[in-house]
C-alpha cells in the first residue's frame, strides 16, 4: 500500500566479521564501554520523550519486539502513526548521535 517504503525497505542485516575475528571466543565485555552506552542511549531516550513521548513509547515496544499493528493497538493509534513515530523517533536519535 506504500510504495515507497516499500521499494526503499531494507532488511536488517547479521555480520558475522566480528564472530570470525574472534574464531568463536567470546569477547569480555567491557564495563566502562557498557557504561558508556547506556548513558548515552538514555541521553537520547530523553531526548525523543521531549519532543513526545508518543515516541519514546513506540520506540521502546518496537525494540521489545511487537509489532506496528500490536504497537498500534497498545497504544489505541493507528499502524500507520505508529510508523511515523518510529520514523521520527529514528531521526530524532540520528541527529542526537551527530551532535
Amino acid at each position: 500500500p506504500y510504495p515507497a517504503i516499500r521499494d526503499n525497505y531494507r532488511p536488517n542485516t547479521i555480520s558475522w566479521d566480528k564472530l570470525v575475528e574472534d574464531c568463536g571466543e567470546e569477547s569480555q565485555p567491557d564495563e566502562h564501554n557498557q557504561l558508556e552506552v547506556k548513558m548515552e542511549l538514555q541521553a537520547v531516550m530523553q531526548e525523543i520523550d521531549a519532543v513526545n513521548p508518543k515516541f519514546t513509547q513506540a520506540i521502546i515496544l518496537k525494540s521489545r519486539g511487537y509489532s506496528a499493528r500490536e504497537i498500534a493497538e497498545m497504544m489505541h493509534d493507528t499502524e500507520r502513526n505508529i510508523y511515523y513515530f518510529i520514523a521520527e523517533a529514528k531521526k530524532i536519535g540520528a541527529i542526537f548521535k551527530n551532535k
